[in-house]
């Protein structure tokens, strides 16, 4: 394929260049391609496959397909299902069989996607250049979708994709040992005698014998009398009803460990199964609510169940959590274990990779030869006060060479920062006659101020999903690196809110490296003069570690 792309015939057209992408064993398919080679139909274990999962180790999925190797790059099937269909289809082995399996079928159905019809209106109407709306016209057509025309519809009408169940409703009921009760208005206890103790609203007689959690679900409270014969209500005293639902309530409420809190658990059962009217007569004499329990749950067999079936599910999630992160522990460890080892000649490959990246920042200075010849006073004018403010800063540290510039600029987007970048840029090229190389953390931001991302300036290692083991660069790659930034004065580093502790550490150790600085006194960053921009309130790190 380089072979062909290469060729002087050209077939893509005039190949300024072109770069190795380096392979890792660490880096794998997050779909599990290419899938296992079987004779058999394997299932594995279930919290093995949950790790493998969250490690993106595609050779532990749940199951395996009977597939040959000529079939590894395809999809799950089944013969009998793509001959009856007379289409390709996507099927899924699916392990489970708890309420879990209906969340799944429900988010697979109901997924957001983005679609960018609106976006793509807005780029094409806004202000920027031609070059900055094709480009982003063209990230927006590789990372979302067209939407069909009954979406289009449903969204301009304003009708929800997918919600919840309108006849279903959840309500929060509160188990905690320590209760108020509502009392009368201050008007009724107004003449009521000092020592009177009634002073909470009646119960029913019909209701007596309910317990709480069969009353929170089967009635309301409302201010209106029902209108219909065949509703069951209650008139209250303070000119209110309590009406019978047609569909009950489904109650939620916090669920104590009967191991770590027995007291709050075994309160909770008796205040929602046994009926009461006075909290004080839960105990029953006992001492405790446990003691209680355990003398009444031959009549409480229904709490009983409740309770058992509710601790049993908290205990099977609690151990399935456990398992899994052995698990992932296990196949961490296993893949540190592993020694990488790269291509056949990684030399050459790191080499070409620094090369690559030192001609693609050369090559900025030519694209931007021809703003480089322009009034550079009019660009200095054209700054506003802060703008101005660091720019005198900046150039002052730079020409007085007596201390090193570490300087942070903090602004929100719009204020000027990627102009400022420029300006300082010229101004170094055509006084100092020396270089500036511009990074950001994301290819995006880096497009943006027309740098390169400060992983592939320096050769650091790019975060995924876990901390990245530092290297030190071989000798031909430092070589290269060395020779190049040489005429570096400035090295600038845009929306420094993305890059994360661990990979601030590896550019002062790189850089360190680099310039031969790490035992000189104030030898940070390889004494090379640092200016960082960003927002630190606006973009997250890409991945933080404390």
């Amino acid at each position: 394929m380089l072979d062909l792309i290469t060729s002087s015939d050209e077939p893509l057209g005039k190949i300024i260049h072109y770069f190795w992408r380096r392979e890792y064993q660490s880096r794998v398919c997050r779909f599990g391609f290419p899938r296992t080679v079987t004779d058999s139909l394997i299932i594995r274990d279930i919290f093995q496959s949950i790790a493998a999962r969250k490690t993106l180790s595609s050779n532990n999925r749940l199951y395996n397909i009977v597939r040959s190797k000529e079939s590894d790059m395809i999809n799950d099937y089944n013969p009998a299902l793509l001959l009856a269909w007379n289409g390709n289809i996507d099927i899924q082995y699916v392990g489970e069989k708890t309420a879990i399996l209906n969340n799944y079928v429900t988010k697979y159905t109901t997924k957001s996607e983005k679609t960018h019809a609106t976006d793509m209106f807005n780029d094409i109407n806004s202000s920027k250049s031609l070059r900055s709306r094709l480009y982003n016209i063209g990230l927006r057509v590789l990372a979302n979708r067209e939407c069909g025309a009954l979406e289009a519809s449903d969204t301009l009408l304003g009708i929800p994709l997918y919600g919840t169940d309108p006849q279903t409703t959840i309500r929060w009921l509160d188990v905690n040992i320590h209760r108020n009760r509502r009392v009368k208005s201050k008007s009724e206890m107004t003449g009521l005698d000092p020592n009177s103790t009634d002073i909470y609203y009646n119960s029913w007689i019909e209701l007596q014998d309910m317990n709480l959690l069969d009353f929170s679900k089967d009635y309301d409270l409302v201010n209106t009398r029902p209108v219909s014969n065949k509703v069951e209500y209650y008139v209250l005293a303070n000119k209110k009803y309590l009406k019978k639902r047609d569909r009950p309530y489904l109650i939620n409420h916090y669920l104590y460990d009967v191991e770590q809190m027995p007291e709050k658990y075994f309160f909770s059962l008796l205040l929602l199964f046994k009926p009461w009217r006075i909290l004080d007569d839960l105990k029953m004499q006992h001492e405790t609510y446990t003691e209680t329990f355990n003398a009444v749950k031959d009549d409480l067999q229904e709490a009983l169940r409740y309770g058992n079936l509710r601790t049993e599910l908290r205990n099977i999630l609690q151990t399935a959590f456990e398992k899994v992160e052995e698990k992932v522990a296990e196949l961490n460890e296993e893949r540190e274990n592993i020694v990488d080892e790269g291509p056949d000649n990684p030399l050459v490959f790191e080499a070409l990779e620094a090369v690559n990246a030192m001609e693609d920042l050369n090559n900025f200075d030519l694209v931007e030869a021809d703003i480089s010849e322009m009034n550079e006073q009019a660009m200095i004018d054209k700054l506003n006060s802060d703008q101005k403010k660091v720019f005198d800063t900046v150039t002052n540290k730079i020409t007085n060479k007596k201390e090193i510039l570490r300087h942070f600029v903090s602004g929100t987007g719009g204020t000027g920062k990627s102009y400022l970048i420029k300006t300082l840029k010229i101004w170094i090229k055509n006084n100092l006659h020396k270089n500036v190389a511009i990074t950001a953390p994301t290819g995006i931001a880096a497009f943006n101020v027309n740098g390169l991302t400060v992983y592939r300036l320096l050769q650091l290692p790019v975060e995924h999903k876990q901390t990245p083991k530092y290297k030190p660069l071989s000798d031909e790659v430092l070589q290269v690196l060395r020779t190049d930034l040489k005429t570096v004065e400035l090295f600038i580093i845009d929306e420094v809110s993305m890059i994360s502790n661990v990979t601030l550490a590896y550019i002062n150790l790189r850089l360190c490296e680099v310039f031969d600085t790490s035992d000189v006194e104030d030898g940070w960053f390889g004494k090379k003069h640092i200016l960082v921009l960003g927002d630190l309130l606006q973009l997250p790190p890409v991945r933080a570690y404390n």
